[in-house]
């Protein structure tokens, strides 16, 4: 074996990741509606453990992720019965797409009123779709989680719910 062919075994390349950088989400009401006020967050469960999200603003002293649903200014839209709804968030830094492990819906029921008790919410569908990088500076669009259900799952006030990922590459 030649030196040239042992430094190559040695350190081999490393490969270039697809990296993910936003996110497509589209969730979908069932006989339940997200009710005015109540509160949809996503996130991203690593393999490694770690949590990612997007940054809700440019400072990073804030851990919870703005709402789906919401605006800047508190406004918090509903998702009617049998409607859908799609959101594109930034996550606050790139991953790579080998990574990542389990999507995360969070939900919060708002409350109308002080005489309303907080929302349910039946989830009938779930599309989650990562725009990846590729080495070569190409982009594409790869599903993560493509789910639904009569409902897929009901969510109660204050609870989370995850969904592993794709692990092969679904397009569109």
């Amino acid at each position: 074996m030649s030196v040239l062919t042992a430094c190559v075994m040695a350190s081999p390349v490393k490969a270039q990741q697809h990296m993910v950088d936003r996110l497509s989400v589209r969730v979908r009401s069932g006989a339940d509606d997200l009710r005015k006020g109540s509160k949809l967050r996503v996130w991203l469960l690593l393999r490694n453990g770690d949590v990612l999200n997007r940054s809700p603003v440019p400072s990073k002293k804030i851990s919870a992720p703005l709402p789906l649903n919401c605006r800047t200014d508190g406004y918090c839209a509903t998702v009617p019965s049998y409607t859908s709804r799609s959101y594109e968030l930034v996550l606050d830094r790139q991953v790579p797409r080998s990574e990542i492990d389990r999507v995360v819906l969070s939900f919060q029921g708002g409350k109308e009123s002080v005489f309303d008790s907080p929302d349910n919410w039946d989830l009938a569908e779930l599309e989650v779709r990562a725009r990846v990088r590729q080495p070569d500076g190409r982009q594409e669009m790869v599903t993560l989680v493509r789910l639904n259900g009569s409902p897929l799952y009901r969510f109660r006030d204050n609870e989370s719910h995850e969904w592993p990922v794709t692990r092969a590459t679904v397009r569109p």
